[in-house]
């Protein structure tokens, strides 16, 4: 990929002003996945400039978010990073940076989401919740637990059979708009409401 276009896509996707999800989503919308790979590998390479640049010796969640932050600003802000590594530093210091640029990029997975066989794997976990639910002995269930079996059989159901509009509508009445809700997440984990946001996200 051309430097050119490399910063240019970095300019349509509005960091830090547009959410990460809403940016991957644009992304998705405009370039295939073969952009998308050509555009991390030179993405990684103007990290690692700017890793190289500033003498940082620390590998951390903050060093990695603040260089993606830098990259994310365009390429004037990069420059002048690269020309004055103190200012990397003083972002780092001095929090002056959001996490993160890196999730506005998409991956091979995210593309498969696009489409509905990209939801097999939770196809699969929405069967095996069922199944639990169906062989699960009442003796041995809590019974806060077991009072949502119902609710959470009928959402899993929805999805099994590829009802993704009404698993999403179903689980969204029962558990609210938040990432999980009052979904019992201590019981069925996050699988579902992470499907759920990919459906969002990404198919509906």
């Amino acid at each position: 990929m051309e430097h050119t276009q490399f910063w240019q896509i970095v300019d349509e996707l509005g960091w830090p002003d547009t959410h990460y999800d809403e940016a991957k989503r644009s992304f998705m919308k405009r370039y295939p996945a073969e952009v998308a790979q050509e555009f991390v590998k030179l993405f990684l390479t103007c990290k690692n400039e700017l890793y190289t640049r500033a003498g940082l010796t620390e590998i951390s969640d903050s060093v990695d978010d603040v260089r993606a932050h830098v990259i994310g600003l365009g390429r004037e802000v990069y420059e002048q990073t690269i020309a004055n590594p103190q200012l990397l530093r003083d972002r780092l210091e001095n929090g002056d940076y959001e996490e993160s640029f890196s999730y506005c990029i998409p991956h091979e997975s995210d593309y498969a989401l696009l489409t509905a066989d990209g939801y097999d794997s939770y196809i699969r976990l929405a069967q095996q919740i069922i199944d639990n639910i169906d062989t699960a002995d009442p003796d041995d269930i809590p019974p806060r637990i077991y009072r949502q079996y119902p609710a959470v059989r009928e959402v899993c159901e929805h999805i099994a059979a590829r009802r993704f509009g009404e698993a999403v509508s179903l689980y969204r009445q029962i558990y609210g708009e938040g990432y999980t809700g009052s979904w019992p997440k201590e019981a069925f984990g996050y699988g579902i409401p992470n499907c759920v946001k990919d459906l969002e996200r990404y198919l509906l």
